[in-house]
């Protein structure tokens, strides 16, 4: 700008300030209007839990809960007597060693007989005679006897009735703590047992996400790998329950992991596939039925993409075992063994990477086979390289996720449990019937639910046949509740992953976020929708010459 232009004069008259442009007019900005989504592509990823609360994929995610539920509690009915587990066996097992294992297989009799004698010594004195095997049948009816006789001898002490009511409260909470410290000593099927450690694993996973008890340092050997965090959950899900059961349960893992697999993949791959058409913005008109469809066409894939790599690492692990039993077990060749080690480390090095590959990207194999449509070998190959290309971007995103998760995963165990409790307490207000004195029928129907600890057990060994046949409807429909937070959490696992693989691949290679593969068995590419022709005006032109 020149001199002469920076001294004209102002409109009014005045001369502006040797120097110095004329101040131009504020620009007003209306934040409303900015589109954040596009401006911070990751808030896309909170959409998940909308995505998640979706009818028809909550619906699915329910029908997988109940389908492996249900083939669980068949194989521990098949097994029968024979494949009980008695209590503590896998708490000893992730906390001792074989050795000191083996010593408590051979003792946990005794072991429970004498944690029940103290539990029970002052209700059954002879308890320590009966088998471990008829304790249920035979000291239930004891304990609703001595409990009986404790709540006649209230009754006939005429209290005040505020302190009466504190006095019953008191002996109901004694009778239950009875009771279930007599059912937390039973042998129980291999699922069950399974399944209860799964689910308290997965409560302490959610407890430390919320608590950003992430327990990173563990990784590195800095700090002990603490139960009570995200890393020490995980493992105890993931690592230590499989190992357990392929160890001392190698034909249910078989079993049940064939049988558990194959419908992952199914319903799975449904999942990833509605998840993916959602984020497209193409969720509507027929979407379990098109899920379905994509995923019953690549069904094989979906089951060979998580093995493929578990399937390589087998066969390098085989290479080495027999390449060490080769070398090093005939003298003269030690030194032909110390001179190719380096092999042995780059195929040790190759194991390595393919485990970290599937335990950072397992969670993006099925959305890459649900977005690309591509077969098994290509949807490893890209959350592998995604993953290894953005290892600190996938680790953002994972934990947010993780957090975000926890975060609705508590508030819908709140909601759930307000549910259960509103719908107990109204039912069973002027329920006055008692069926041992002091305990309203209905709470043995329905027990009282618990914040943080939500479960149906009810008290059978005091209701009638008919009574028994109500609470098992009744804890149908509340199972049925309680598996909707299951069902919740596969749901958004899928959605929330999802979003990632969309990231990671926008990020890897410039891939629009909405453009996945078609529905038809060729696949073939689709572009994000068209957007909407305007609505014609009012005055009925058509076009810019009004024609």
């Amino acid at each position: 700008m020149s001199t002469r232009a920076l001294h004209r004069a102002a409109p009014d008259g005045s001369q502006p300030f040797p120097g110095h442009a004329m101040p131009q007019p504020i620009q007003r900005v209306r934040l409303e209007e900015i589109d954040w989504a596009s401006a911070l592509p990751v808030l896309r990823l909170f959409r998940s839990f909308r995505m998640a609360l979706h009818a028809p994929k909550l619906m699915v995610a329910l029908l997988l809960v109940l389908l492996l539920y249900l083939g669980g509690w068949a194989l521990d009915e098949v097994a029968g007597a024979r494949g009980r587990v008695y209590p503590g066996e896998l708490e000893q097992y992730s906390s001792l060693s074989p050795a000191q294992f083996d010593e408590w297989l051979t003792s946990r009799q005794y072991w429970l007989k004498e944690r029940l004698t103290g539990e029970l010594r002052d209700i059954v004195p002879d308890v320590h005679a009966i088998p471990l095997k008829s304790l249920p049948k035979a000291v239930l009816p004891q304990i609703n006897a001595y409990f009986a006789q404790r709540y006649d001898a209230l009754v006939r002490q005429k209290l005040p009735p505020a302190q009466f009511r504190r006095s019953l409260d008191d002996l109901r909470r004694e009778r239950l703590s009875k009771i279930q410290a007599l059912r937390a000593l039973e042998p129980k099927g291999v699922f069950a047992t399974g399944l209860a450690a799964e689910l308290d694993g997965f409560q302490r996973m959610i407890r430390a996400a919320t608590s950003l008890n992430l327990g990173l340092t563990a990784l590195a050997g800095i700090a002990p790998m603490g139960r009570s965090s995200v890393i020490g959950a995980v493992r105890d899900m993931l690592v230590t329950i499989p190992v357990w059961l392929a160890w001392r349960h190698t034909w249910f893992l078989l079993i049940y992991g064939i049988y558990g697999l194959g419908l992952w993949a199914l319903f799975g791959g449904a999942l990833a596939r509605m998840s993916a058409l959602d984020a497209a913005g193409q969720g509507q008109g027929g979407l379990t039925g098109r899920a379905f469809a994509f995923a019953g066409r690549r069904w094989v894939w979906l089951l060979l993409a998580p093995l493929l790599p578990v399937i390589l690492v087998g066969l390098i692990a085989l290479v080495l075992i027999l390449g060490g039993a080769l070398l090093f077990n005939w003298p003269g060749l030690d030194v032909l063994g110390g001179l190719g080690f380096g092999l042995a480390l780059l195929l040790g090095l190759m194991i390595a990477l393919l485990v970290i590959g599937l335990a950072g990207g397992f969670g993006l194999l099925y959305p890459a086979l649900a977005v690309e449509g591509a077969d098994a070998i290509d949807a490893v190959s890209r959350a592998f390289n995604y993953l290894y290309r953005q290892p600190f971007r996938w680790s953002f995103y994972t934990i947010l996720t993780l957090v975000y998760g926890a975060v609705c995963q508590l508030f819908l165990t709140v909601v759930v449990f307000l549910t259960l409790a509103a719908t107990h307490f109204f039912v069973g207000l002027l329920v006055l019937r008692d069926t041992v004195p002091g305990l309203n029928r209905f709470e043995a129907i329905m027990p009282a639910p618990v914040l943080g600890a939500l479960s149906y057990d009810m008290d059978s060994s005091v209701l009638s046949p008919l009574a028994k046949m109500a609470g098992v409807l009744v804890g149908i429909w509340v199972h049925l509740c309680i598996g909707l937070l299951a069902a919740f959490a596969i749901a958004f696992y899928f959605s929330a992953h999802t979003w990632i693989y969309l990231f990671l691949r926008h990020g890897s290679d410039g891939t629009a976020l909405e453009e996945i593969t078609g529905d038809g068995p060729a696949g073939g590419r689709e572009l994000p929708p068209e957007p909407a022709p305007a609505p014609a005006n009012d005055t009925g032109d058509t076009g810019a010459n009004g024609t």
